[in-house]
């Protein structure tokens, strides 16, 4: 019976998170091309974008989160930072969207 009811727990933990994780990339315009780290070296003093370092410190703050994640990506013909985030609380993966020239948090406001 125990085993039934943490099998049930944990299958409709996993559909809720699928169920977020699908909505947050419905909302998000698709991403293009993401540069290879090489590229993204290049990029940033190029196009004069934010230095990826400082965004990801501030945004694993704002969000008390460590990064695991960053790349650089091609949104609507801009760029885009694409942070993935554990908080410390460790409740769930975040996924975070910046904008690579102004540093602005596009997607996954920070919690209150």
């Amino acid at each position: 019976m125990r085993v039934s009811l943490l099998i049930l727990a944990f299958s409709c933990m996993a559909g809720a998170a699928l169920l977020a994780r699908n909505a947050w990339a419905q909302q998000a315009e698709p991403l293009g091309g993401c540069l290879s780290p090489q590229e993204m070296r290049e990029a940033v003093p190029e196009h004069h974008l934010a230095d990826s370092y400082r965004v990801i410190k501030h945004v694993s703050s704002e969000h008390r989160a460590e990064a695991v994640g960053a790349k650089l990506c091609r949104q609507g013909g801009k760029f885009v930072y694409e942070l993935t985030l554990l908080p410390h609380d460790a409740k769930e993966v975040l996924h975070v969207l910046v904008d690579a020239m102004t540093g602005e948090t596009l997607s996954g406001k920070p919690p209150k």
